[in-house]
């Protein structure tokens, strides 16, 4: 049988969504190995999100100007355990480096081969938590299956503060407001802004709902753009630091988004979200879960494609509708009884 590990160390320097489904990893192996003394690396911002898991020992900052710093830092602190999830250049050299009885990565190029000492192979088409939970089978984990939850816990203050600005921008506590994430850094991943500009006014003629757009730093001018086509209902919100963005998300009753970092969030702050996919697989991002809903044109012959540039015309995202989108949005809100009243 494997050794207890009594020194882990977490490898996932970013995005922050692959960060956000990392984080039920840390709760299992708490479970399993009370005693060690688990780690978490990442970068900035998203060391925002898993300094709230509080199953991990310690969150380290990594920085990719301290890239040597970091290479002496992981190996004088003597894991016993690496597990990378990242598994890129950068974390393949300081897994390599660490001194680590035992290195845990999934297959792939021969490169890995050559840094772990166990490869695990997955299933691509799984909900992507169980595949990131597959790489701890390797350990002597006692119980099978492996339950997991997010373990994110926002804390009092910046929800406050969220709250806060809605209220002075006119939300009632009684009203319902529906997040959108309209933005997406591959342009091929987005629903147009014109059809989310659609849906919020099917939304707000209808319910009389509020509209939050959502985004990070230097998007405000995007989402300003699709405010200004939904006169009094919108409040557009450029965060500039994550939980003050994950802080507006949970005041959201549902959320609309494309595949991207705050629909992660979202799932793990527990609020029902409808995802809009094309490119990407829905199985690996949206859980199978009644209040998690996603839409994609499954007729196409080059969806799921993976590409970062369409060679055709985005015809996978320009197929889905917002009355298929109002459609999902409605079902959820019905089977939480949150359907809005409309106040004439």
């Amino acid at each position: 049988m494997a050794p207890i590990p009594q020194k882990i160390l977490i490898l996932q320097l970013r995005r922050i969504g692959d960060v956000v489904f990392t984080s039920p990893v840390v709760r299992v192996l708490r479970e399993n190995f009370p005693q060690a003394k688990i780690d978490f690396l990442t970068e900035r911002p998203a060391h925002e999100l898993i300094r709230l898991n509080p199953y991990l020992n310690e969150t380290l900052v990594y920085e990719k100007k301290k890239s040597i710093h970091w290479l002496f830092e992981i190996r004088r602190r003597k894991y016993d355990v690496i597990l990378d999830y990242h598994s890129n250049g950068r974390s393949l050299l300081l897994t390599f480096f660490s001194g680590a009885a035992l290195k845990v990565g999934f297959d792939g190029p021969l490169t890995r081969s050559w840094v772990y000492h166990r490869l695990v192979k997955s299933d691509r088409n799984q909900f992507i938590v169980l595949q990131k939970l597959d790489l701890l089978k390797v350990l002597p984990i006692r119980t099978e299956p492996l339950t997991w939850s997010w373990d994110i816990q926002m804390p009092e203050e910046p929800l406050k503060r969220a709250a806060n600005i809605l209220k002075s921008r006119g939300v009632k506590s009684s009203e319902v407001v529906i997040g959108f994430a309209p933005l997406h850094r591959h342009p091929i991943r987005a629903w147009s802004p014109e059809r989310f500009a659609e849906l919020a006014r099917i939304l707000t003629d209808r319910y009389r709902c509020w509209i939050l757009l959502l985004g990070g730093p230097g998007e405000g001018a995007a989402l300003d753009g699709i405010a200004r086509s939904i006169p009094d209902r919108a409040i557009p919100m450029a965060a500039t630091q994550l939980l003050e963005l994950s802080a507006f998300i949970q005041q959201c009753k549902i959320f609309v988004a494309n595949d991207n970092g705050p629909q992660k969030i979202a799932m793990a702050l527990g609020v029902p979200t409808v995802t809009l996919f094309g490119p990407t697989n829905p199985l690996s991002i949206s859980p199978n879960q009644p209040l998690h809903a996603s839409l994609r044109d499954e007729k196409l012959f080059c969806i799921g494609c993976e590409l970062k540039k369409c060679p055709y015309r985005h015809e996978c995202m320009r197929h889905i509708t917002a009355p298929m989108v109002l459609s999902k949005i409605q079902s959820i809100l019905e089977s939480l009884n949150s359907i809005p009243k409309h106040d004439s």
